[in-house]
């Protein structure tokens, strides 16, 4: 799940990185990039067009999420990865570039 990430080349490769590893699918809340953006077709490599990728509101994927067992938590309350390895389904996410994250 990415949530209001700005810089167009980092939103192509996050989506590229989840393709690579075998993601089900991307989640983009609070959009602040257009995803037709060449930067961000660019830095996906062309996994933009076979990476389901679905834009929501956070309350309807944080709902989603879980509604199916999964436990979301920001990177910044769990530093350096600690996130990763929860017990439960823990789904970590990143925090903003503008916080040095």
């Amino acid at each position: 799940m990415l949530d209001g990430l700005e810089i167009t080349g980092n939103v192509g490769t996050i989506i590229r990185c989840a393709d690579g590893t075998g993601t089900d699918a991307v989640v983009i809340t609070n959009r602040r990039t257009r995803l037709a953006h060449p930067k961000v077709i660019h830095s996906s490599m062309g996994s933009l067009f076979t990476m389901p990728v679905i834009e929501a509101e956070v309350t309807e994927a944080v709902g989603w999420l879980r509604s199916h067992g999964w436990d979301s938590r920001s990177d910044r309350d769990h530093r350096h990865g600690r996130a990763f390895g929860l017990p439960g389904g823990g789904l970590p996410g990143p925090g903003g570039a503008r916080d040095g994250q």
